[in-house]
């Protein structure tokens, strides 16, 4: 069967850790999709003067390179995906305020015209501009299926209040609308999700950690049974959904784990 991927980020935050993973990927699937998560936008070292925009562009050059699609493009006749990029904003949900959420994030490095914290409304502003584009294009009448990492909606979110504050961002509710898609691929959350809202399908199909899939709760926070159908177009080129692994970075292991559990779900 002919089928295409969609990752709605937080892969990993090891480059090299992106590339074997989504080089495993594109060598699987016709054509992966993919948006960028918060944990790939960690720094881990490197260049001291790098930010995390600059991160950001190289894991965008570097799907250039590898073939894995981070603009909009027809997977089929009459169907085109267009992946989001976003960011959370603090005013997603009117929940209690907890002094923790402000360090959400911290392991990332923003520029001063950013406003140089990861909770600052300019970094989602920054990234929702990105779109601006992409948003405005005529899809001629196409199904479109859209992606972010972020959630675009607080009713997505059933976890615990006070963490839906960093969540997602209503803007970008705003452009999904604007796109007209008939189904949305999110992350971020760990938690399962397939329902609809406003004639749209939201769907979050997450492997999540490996304590995560280890969980009795297994169905709300992992993947078991591989990625999820999501569309299956008349040519018969299926697509799936899912929001890939954050694996943490102790390199000395990450290679090996991260291939491994490609091959073993992804199969």
């Amino acid at each position: 069967e002919r089928a295409a991927l969609i990752v709605a980020g937080d892969i990993a935050t090891s480059l090299e850790v992106i590339e074997a993973t989504l080089s495993k990927l594109v060598k699987r699937y016709i054509a992966v999709w993919y948006t960028v998560g918060n944990h790939e936008l960690w720094m881990d070292g490197g260049c001291a003067s790098e930010t995390s925009v600059d991160k950001f562009f190289k894991i965008l050059d570097l799907c250039h390179r590898l073939g894995v699609r981070t603009g909009p493009g027809k997977v089929s006749r009459g169907v085109t995906i267009v992946p989001l990029f976003s960011w959370w904003k603090l005013n997603f949900s009117g929940a209690q305020m907890r002094a923790a959420l402000n360090r959400m994030d911290w392991q990332c490095k923003w520029p001063p015209n950013l406003g140089g914290a990861s909770s600052h409304p300019d970094v989602a502003s920054f990234f929702l501009r990105l779109n601006l584009r992409r948003c405005s294009q005529d899809y001629n009448d196409d199904v479109v299926i859209s992606l972010s990492h972020f959630l675009p909606h607080l009713k997505l979110f059933y976890g615990k209040p006070y963490i839906g504050r960093v969540m997602g961002c209503q803007e970008l509710g705003e452009l999904v609308r604007r796109l007209g898609s008939r189904v949305h691929v999110f992350g971020h959350s760990h938690l399962n999700t397939d329902v609809m809202l406003a004639k749209v399908r939201f769907v979050q199909h997450s492997l999540g950690m490996p304590r995560e899939r280890n969980l009795w709760s297994f169905g709300i926070f992992g993947a078991g049974n591989g990625p999820k159908l999501i569309w299956r177009s008349p040519s018969k080129c299926s697509l799936y959904g899912t929001a890939v692994d954050f694996v943490r970075r102790v390199y000395a292991t990450l290679r090996a784990h991260i291939v491994a559990l490609a091959l073993a779900t992804f199969s």
